[in-house]
């Protein structure tokens, strides 16, 4: 039977920001993410990111299994990839999450900026929409997390 999700780190009740001994010091988890990518190196590259800024992280490897995931409950944010291949891709999900939880946290995240350049112009119900092409690190969406963050405050 193939993998459904990864969990790279702790797993059910486990999964807590604190499992990496670079984060002991951190006063409180950052918060818990559903990450959606099908590159799998892509999603280790998000998920390694995540981590280590202290997020729990649970990764889906495609729609279907993320809103699976998301059914379960808990998450923070959610961070999903445009462009799948089948057609349960990021803009279902998206729709899909927002019929059950209209006030979650959503990152539309691709490598076609042109895409994202016309979908921030809709109302395709993402929160916030992050350019992943040819970054080097996940600062740009570290940064759109933080100010998440300081909204809920």
């Amino acid at each position: 039977m193939p993998v459904r999700h990864r969990h790279w780190g702790p797993q059910e009740g486990g999964d807590s920001a604190f499992a990496g001994s670079e984060l002991w010091g951190r006063a409180k988890p950052r918060g818990r993410i559903l990450l959606v990518d099908d590159t799998p190196s892509m999603l280790k590259f998000m998920h390694d990111g995540l981590r280590t800024a202290g997020f729990g992280v649970v990764a889906a490897t495609g729609g279907s299994e993320a809103f699976e995931e998301f059914g379960k409950g808990g998450f923070d944010f959610v961070v999903t990839d445009l462009n799948m291949p089948n057609a349960f891709a990021g803009m279902q999900l998206i729709k899909n999450i927002r019929r059950v939880n209209p006030g979650q946290r959503i990152i539309l995240a691709s490598i076609d900026a042109d895409k994202l350049t016309t979908f921030s112009r809709q109302d395709i119900g993402a929160d916030a929409y992050w350019d992943k092409k040819g970054q080097k690190d996940i600062s740009g969406l570290l940064a759109i997390l933080g100010d998440f963050e300081k909204q809920a405050d």
